[in-house]
């Protein structure tokens, strides 16, 4: 279940003029990407936030589904080879 309160804050700290700040939050909603996902989806497509964070969310978004694709590839390729060649567990 999404902590939406936390997802407010995270999205609030995306605006931070400190880059440094805005590494980290986006490491831990990278982190928890599969939760935050969809809600962030719905926040970006609101627009609620404004031009400038709405990037922000977006390049976020980006980042999640691509680690969502690698963790898929990575599924396909493991059923494709033995369990033992496998090195990611997925």
């Amino acid at each position: 279940m999404v902590d939406h309160k936390k997802l407010h804050a995270l999205i609030t700290l995306l605006d931070d003029p400190d880059k440094e700040v805005v590494d980290i939050v986006e490491d831990q909603i990278l982190q928890s990407g599969d939760e935050f996902a969809d809600p962030l989806e719905e926040v970006w497509l609101s627009g609620q936030y404004g031009e400038k964070l709405n990037k922000r969310i977006a390049e976020v978004l980006k980042k999640i589904q691509q680690n969502q694709l690698k963790k898929k590839t990575l599924r396909i390729g493991c059923r494709l080879i033995t369990q033992t060649q496998c090195k990611g567990g997925y």
